[in-house]
């Protein structure tokens, strides 16, 4: 991803899906990176509530038109607003050009998402573990048949995501597999104990 400069404004238009934390729009947040430089980051929109595909389109598209030019990043936290947000940014692109890229980043592995990041529409997805929520728990389940107790402070498991991109586009399958197993080698040391 490309750096601006010192004291950089990203403009972002989060997108969220029907579950989403608003911090209100117009806010602006300054952070400090590991490299020193200060960036400043502003909400110019948010659009909340999205329940289908074509909502996400209709809702982006009106985003994305009255705040043109303006925009240097989208967040999407929800699928059905991911994959809105690139068949826009792919229409986009098809009529605007190329010339200024607007950072995306979504949830989900959906199939168009995914040609999109092959493609250089949007830039990452998060993709969940959903195997692993499902075996985690059974082996949570197994090993509290056995007699395993829960640790007083553990009374949480992340089961893990995996951040996609172009580069590992072909493996997060793998990674996620990774993930997994890790948590899983895990479970009676760090979670479990007898």
């Amino acid at each position: 991803m490309k750096r601006k400069t010192m004291a950089a404004l990203l403009i972002l238009a989060m997108i969220l899906g029907t579950v989403g934390c608003t911090s209100g729009s117009d806010s602006e947040d300054k952070k400090t990176d590991t490299s020193g430089e200060t960036t400043s980051e502003e909400t110019i929109q948010e659009i909340a509530g999205i329940q289908t595909q074509e909502e996400a389109v209709n809702k982006i598209e009106s985003a994305l038109s009255a705040n043109l030019g303006n925009i240097d990043g989208m967040i999407c936290t929800g699928m059905e607003a991911t994959v809105g947000m690139s068949q826009i940014l792919s229409d986009y692109y098809e009529k605007q050009g190329d010339e200024k890229h607007i950072y995306a980043v979504g949830i989900d592995t959906d199939s168009g998402v995914m040609n999109a990041i092959e493609n250089g529409i949007i830039d990452a997805t998060i993709a969940q573990n959903s195997f692993g929520h499902g075996y985690i728990s059974c082996m949570l389940l197994k090993y509290l048949g056995e007699g395993y107790q829960v640790k007083g402070d553990a009374y949480f498991i992340d089961s893990g995501n995996v951040l996609v991109t172009v580069d590992n586009i072909d493996s997060y399958e793998q990674n996620l597999e990774e993930v997994t197993q890790d948590i899983l080698d895990r479970l009676t040391t760090d979670y479990l104990e007898k």
